[in-house]
């Protein structure tokens, strides 16, 4: 049986000191990094906890780290939770960084994808969707050099 543990008052939870680094098998090793003083609240503290203890039961929801979505198919459609505008970086043939904007989205497994692709940005922008915004997004194919997609609020 697991001990509950109470918290009564607020409490600094980190003083600064030096990191160091666990891996897998325990190994533990120095690092350059310090920690800089956190404090939370009693209330803070115990939702923690209470997080904390449902660990093993709670499932995957979203993902954090997005992954780009190529669309290769005329009429290749999929569906999703608009989640904004992002802006990325890109390489020119200089090797320079260039910003570039993309389209995000949330899927329904989960899954944060990114598309940079000027008409599907363009057609965000211009239609002024608002994140939170159920969408269907439609590849119809090249037009000369641009991929061309219809996009659509679901509802």
């Amino acid at each position: 049986m697991k001990k509950a543990t109470t918290v009564n008052v607020d409490a600094e939870l980190l003083e600064e000191s030096p990191l160091v680094a666990v891996d897998e098998t325990g190994v533990v090793k120095p690092t350059e990094l310090t920690t800089l003083p956190t404090t939370l609240a009693e209330t803070e503290i115990s939702a923690y906890l209470t997080t904390a203890a449902q660990l093993d039961t709670l499932k995957p929801a979203i993902s954090l780290t997005p992954r780009y979505r190529e669309f290769h198919t005329e009429g290749e459609t999929l569906r999703g939770v608009f989640l904004g505008l992002k802006t990325v970086q890109k390489k020119d043939d200089l090797g320079d960084k260039i910003p570039l904007e993309c389209v995000q989205w949330l899927d329904p497994s989960g899954e944060v994808y990114l598309n940079a692709g000027v008409t599907l940005v363009s057609a965000f922008q211009q239609a002024q969707i608002l994140p939170g915004t159920a969408i269907e997004i439609e590849y119809q194919g090249k037009r000369e050099r641009a991929k061309v997609f219809a996009v659509r609020i679901l509802n």
